[in-house]
């Protein structure tokens, strides 16, 4: 039942009480003490009904424009900026309601869940699988995972951009990384060999193409786009490379009947990142950029 108190008849313009007989007109809305309605026989506003006339309560528009003080409880104008009681800045509020966002989102961060319900599930892995698996970072990953299933764009994987295979390999993606790790060193190495007659005046002051023939240019310059066009796809398509690998990894460890150990405990062991992995391809570039190529030259 609608609550007309503090809102007025119409017709005798006095204000309306909790026990007060009311009456609604069935077609604008409006309310009127039933004697007052019975004296007319018709709603005060029948001339307006046919422009689609609607009652509207005064008192609720006029509540709606106050802004209620939290430290005193008085009621001020919308637009107030200080409390008229008690002087309490309401900036200073916004202020208090962004510092507790702020919290909110600074616990998200160090939330291995990343605030998501751990049993709830991306692609029948639950939360706490897709955590246990990724480990290190992992709010930031579920965060992703959970926009790609609403099919939604994921960012933009700076990580991936910058390091290419180094970055799949130390997420354990062997077998794509390694592969990537290759093609990423050889265009280096094709690179670095049309540079072989480059001197470093050259390179100061830009004269590398002057000093370079027509076929130089073209494959230096095809590499050049080839290795950056990894470096973009990579950047927009790692997350979900990676939430690919996350899901067949995690499946085939529960499918496996042979596990004897507890299922949660082998997914944690089988994933997170290896620091050792990059130790040995940092290992590798340096052999190859500094001692094979120093012979070449």
């Amino acid at each position: 039942m609608v609550d007309f108190t503090h809102d007025q008849c119409p017709m005798c313009n006095g204000d309306f009480l909790p026990d007060d007989d009311i009456v609604v007109c069935p077609i604008c809305g409006t309310p009127y003490h039933r004697d007052c309605y019975n004296d007319t026989g018709h709603c005060k506003f029948e001339s307006e009904h046919l422009g689609n006339y609607v009652w509207k309560s005064k008192y609720k528009e006029e509540t709606t424009n106050i802004k209620s003080c939290p430290n005193c409880g008085c009621n001020n104008d919308s637009n107030a900026l200080f409390c008229d009681k008690c002087g309490f800045s309401f900036s200073k509020e916004n202020y208090i309601k962004d510092e507790e966002n702020l919290m909110s989102s600074f616990e998200k961060m160090f939330d291995p869940f990343a605030g998501i319900d751990p049993d709830e599930k991306i692609y029948d892995i639950t939360i706490r699988e897709f955590a246990d698996y990724i480990k290190l970072n992992s709010n930031y990953y579920i965060c992703e995972f959970k926009k790609i299933q609403n099919n939604k764009s994921s960012r933009f994987n700076i990580g991936a951009f910058l390091f290419t295979g180094f970055w799949m390999l130390y997420r354990k993606q062997y077998t794509l990384g390694t592969i990537v790790f290759v093609v990423m060193s050889f265009i280096d190495i094709i690179s670095r060999l049309c540079l072989l007659n480059i001197n470093a005046s050259d390179e100061l002051y830009g004269n590398i193409f002057s000093n370079l023939s027509s076929s130089q240019r073209l494959i230096l310059i095809a590499v050049v786009f080839i290795e950056f066009a990894i470096r973009i796809f990579l950047g927009f398509k790692a997350n979900r490379i990676y939430m690919k690998h996350c899901i067949s990894k995690i499946k085939s460890i529960k499918s496996n009947p042979d596990i004897t150990q507890d299922i949660s405990q082998k997914i944690k062991n089988s994933g997170g990142v290896s620091f050792i992995m990059v130790s040995i391809l940092m290992m590798i570039t340096v052999i190859y950029r500094y001692v094979i190529l120093y012979f070449i030259m």
